[in-house]
């Protein structure tokens, strides 16, 4: 028996004793297997053929390459889609704080003409009235550099992370204890350094938790330990402090401000203070997204 596979063979084959034809890794094509007997007279007899078609695996067909080409562009639209909206959600929050700080740093200045223009008047009928409005010119501008300087390191790129916001609250605590010359203790958890908060949010709690610092050490509280962690769904900080020596007319006067109810209210935190005979605890809770949590 002899065969030819075309177009693999070019030349007959002689099919052996056992009549067994084996082509190994055929590509995907059109072949026709031609067989055929041999006489004595070495000439073939009538030739058979089949015509076999082996198809290509899906992965080599034209329609998965298709499906592959339409997906891989629908996954980099769907990329380039997320990237400018995250692109605008952060210029959009940058904005918002540049605007907050337009509006801040006009005020703050028109305040300080204002208080110019009077102490400029009483300089000479009342000085010491003059050196008051001086002083609140100082207090004023300083805090408005603060402020400035606050603002300004919350939106550099290279501070848009959790990790970075915690080492700017330790670095405020040092600046308070040398200041103030009170113990504060810190204790943070570790995994609040991966929480995923979006700009705005970290520096309106980092304004949150700065604020309510600034109110126990004006109202003259020490020994202060503050823990801050998450609970539930909630960003939380508990402050405890010593109230031996606070004020607590001038405690109950900063926790009914209006400026710390418009920082609350910004973020829908809730801020409760429990007062003891020997101690007084601040608990603070900002809600947190979902996505926003750690598990």
């Amino acid at each position: 028996v002899r065969y030819k596979l075309e177009p693999v063979d070019k030349e007959w084959k002689i099919a052996g004793d056992m009549n067994v034809i084996e082509y190994n890794y055929l590509p995907p094509g059109k072949y026709v297997l031609k067989t055929a007997c041999m006489g004595e007279d070495g000439k073939l007899g009538e030739i058979t053929s089949l015509v076999i078609h082996i198809q290509a695996p899906f992965y080599l067909r034209w329609w998965f390459f298709s499906a592959v080409a339409l997906a891989v562009t629908g996954l980099l639209i769907w990329i380039d889609r997320e990237r400018m909206k995250r692109k605008e959600a952060i210029h959009q929050m940058r904005s918002n704080i540049a605007g907050k700080l337009h509006e801040d740093v006009n005020m703050a200045l028109n305040n300080i003409n204002i208080l110019s223009e009077i102490a400029k008047i009483k300089a000479d009928t009342e000085p010491e009235k003059s050196k008051e409005f001086i002083e609140q010119i100082h207090t004023k501008s300083h805090n408005m550099m603060i402020a400035m300087d606050d603002m300004l390191w919350s939106i550099a790129p290279e501070n848009d992370s959790m990790e970075k916001t915690i080492e700017r609250m330790r670095e405020f605590i040092d600046a308070q204890m040398n200041r103030y010359a009170v113990h504060i203790e810190l204790i943070i958890d570790e995994r609040l350094k991966y929480l995923n908060l979006p700009m705005q949010l970290r520096h309106e709690a980092f304004l949150l938790f700065k604020e309510s610092i600034n109110g126990l050490l004006d109202a003259r509280a020490d020994d202060i330990r503050i823990q801050m962690g998450q609970d539930k769904s909630s960003l939380l900080y508990m402050i405890e402090c010593n109230n031996d020596h606070c004020d607590i007319e001038e405690l109950n006067r900063f926790l009914n401000n209006r400026k710390l109810a418009e920082k609350l209210d910004g973020i829908n935190a809730k801020l409760d203070i429990h007062i003891k005979k020997s101690y007084a605890v601040v608990e603070c809770r900002i809600p947190l997204h979902p996505s926003q949590q750690f598990m």
